[in-house]
């Protein structure tokens, strides 16, 4: 796995390993770790919103569909 350096003064690497502990980590290294896999998380997220938005609309979502999803949960029930 490739490695990165961060030349951080000791004020910022103390906040960094304050918040580490505070967030109940072992170590600023691992609060970074979890920041970088949020940040990639967000990105996936993004983007499946995107493609949400830019596919093609195959139905309506309204009172007329919820009653029928109550209809179908209701004969499931019956039978």
């Amino acid at each position: 796995m490739p490695k990165m350096t961060l030349d951080l003064t000791d004020t910022q690497l103390s906040a960094l390993s304050e918040s580490a502990s505070y967030a109940g980590l072992d170590s600023a290294h691992d609060l970074m770790m979890r920041f970088v896999t949020r940040e990639e998380e967000i990105a996936v997220l993004r983007q499946k919103i995107l493609d949400g938005m830019n596919s093609p609309i195959v139905g309506v979502v309204d009172e007329a569909y919820f009653q029928s999803l109550r209809a179908r949960i209701r004969d499931r029930k019956l039978a």
